[in-house]
């Protein structure tokens, strides 16, 4: 079974040293290479790491194999942090020594003529436990242009993958096929759209027959490659592992060689991206490319989670903002990351729009109040570090809404859970649609810091 295929990309031409390095190009069926020039594939999309197979999955095996046209010198190359190199010469089908495990591996190749690099690829002889299946849900509203292309490159991998497309805006017309299933759905947010669809697998396990379920934004592009490694480092996972996720990079979709981060920590709401800005085209970021360590959580542009864990839960009604920290906080586990499984997207900042302030108050409180519950003192210096900048920015209207979902958070668990989601999240856009004053924004937050002092003590959001 193919493990790992060595791919080139052809829509995202600034990026060609995330694929190969060295002087070529990208012709109709593959890399060409001139006579006397080398190509090398310690890349982050296309270098092996046996370690990460060694540790979770039941590959006992793994050899390489390279196609082309011409004449050349190859050559697989192991290569560890400190510099130190082994190299084997490649005929045919070449069995990765099973020792090669604590560094990078990587083809070199050397065109004695003008050369054509076909295909190239990592696999094993082992045979997997099962072929996993996988289905995906995207939840969306009015993208349709980004939707659909996102839906063309998921139907061009290896493998057969149901799609659940949760419609929150009810303006798809058509486009159901055999692998495509497209929901209508009232505008309950990306937590409602994706908790739907979790809710669709499930009724249809029959046809879909699910081992893994893949949540993605519906405004990402990625390399159809990935779903192939999901499928196939799966395939292999040890028993003790079946119940872990795997986290999708977010790379920067106008840096597309930039990772905005490879996994998430929560810090009670001061979010740490784990390897945060990492520039992947470097060589020296190879060899910690997959190292997860202090990651608690995937983000929702790409998480694959076992089928058992949909089974079990579903996210908390928060509209939009932190379900899926919670989430995955839930889960108490951290996250697998492979190189190759990421999406572009465009990078979060903080311009974002006004009504995001009122989510991103009550939300973090709640996931704070059952994550990472803190007395009168911590829960103020919260309220005020979000009120603050928006005060100091004069964005009145921000600080209105981060007020009032404060607000509404103190209202408690039985007020949030009764909250309809879609007339609720209306009057919230209505509100943030208003001017609101300086003035009377300075009294309401005074008066909800009283509130905050008799209640925070008795606030409970426990699952």
């Amino acid at each position: 079974m193919i493990l790992q295929k060595c791919v080139i990309n052809r829509k995202y031409i600034d990026c060609k040293d995330m694929y190969y390095r060295g002087d070529y190009q990208i012709v109709g069926d593959g890399v060409f290479v001139e006579k006397g020039n080398e190509v090398t594939t310690d890349t982050y999309m296309n270098i092996f790491d046996y370690s990460i197979y060694q540790k979770y999955t039941l590959v006992a095996d793994v050899y390489f194999e390279i196609t082309y046209r011409g004449n050349a010198n190859i050559a697989l190359v192991y290569e560890k942090e400190d510099g130190e190199t082994k190299e084997l010469k490649v005929s045919g089908r070449t069995a990765v020594p099973r020792d090669w495990t604590d560094g990078i591996i990587y083809f070199r190749f050397q065109a004695l003529d003008d050369s054509v690099i076909t295909g190239a690829s990592f696999g094993t002889i082992t045979e997997p436990r099962k072929v996993v299946n996988l289905s995906s849900i995207i939840c969306t509203f009015k993208r349709e242009r980004n939707l659909f292309e996102l839906i063309d490159i998921i139907k061009k991998s290896d493998h057969k993958i149901h799609i659940y497309v949760i419609d929150n805006a009810k303006s798809i017309k058509g486009h159901n096929d055999e692998y495509v299933h497209i929901y209508p759905n009232t505008n309950c947010g990306g937590s409602g759209g994706f908790s739907k669809g979790m809710d669709k697998i499930i009724d249809n396990h029959n046809l879909n027959k699910s081992d893994y379920v893949i949540l993605m934004d519906d405004d990402v592009l990625t390399d159809a490659e990935m779903f192939n490694r999901l499928v196939a480092f799966l395939s292999f996972i040890k028993r003790e592992y079946r119940n872990k996720y795997i986290a999708g990079r977010m790379l920067n979709i106008l840096k597309p060689w930039i990772q905005y981060t490879s996994c998430e920590k929560w810090n009670g709401g001061t979010i740490e991206h784990i390897n945060h800005n990492m520039d992947l085209s470097d060589r020296k970021n190879l060899f910690c490319v997959n190292n997860s360590i202090g990651g608690e959580y995937s983000g929702w542009w790409l998480a694959c989670y076992p089928y058992s864990v949909i089974q079990k839960h579903r996210p908390l009604p928060f509209f939009l903002h932190c379900d899926d920290v919670e989430f995955g906080l839930r889960l108490k586990d951290s996250p697998i990351i492979l190189n190759g499984v990421h999406v572009w997207h465009k990078i979060p900042d903080d311009k974002g729009e006004n009504y995001f302030n009122y989510y991103d108050m009550r939300n973090a409180m709640i996931v704070n109040s059952i994550y990472n519950p803190s007395d009168f003192r911590g829960q103020y210096e919260f309220f005020k570090s979000k009120i603050g900048p928006l005060h100091a920015a004069r964005n009145y209207t921000g600080e209105y809404l981060a007020i009032l979902g404060m607000n509404d958070y103190l209202r408690g668990k039985s007020s949030f859970l009764k909250t309809d989601s879609e007339k609720h999240h209306n009057r919230i856009m209505r509100i943030s649609a208003r001017k609101h004053s300086r003035y009377i924004n300075m009294l309401l937050w005074r008066i909800t810091a009283v509130k905050l002092r008799l209640k925070c003590n008795h606030i409970s959001y426990d699952l």
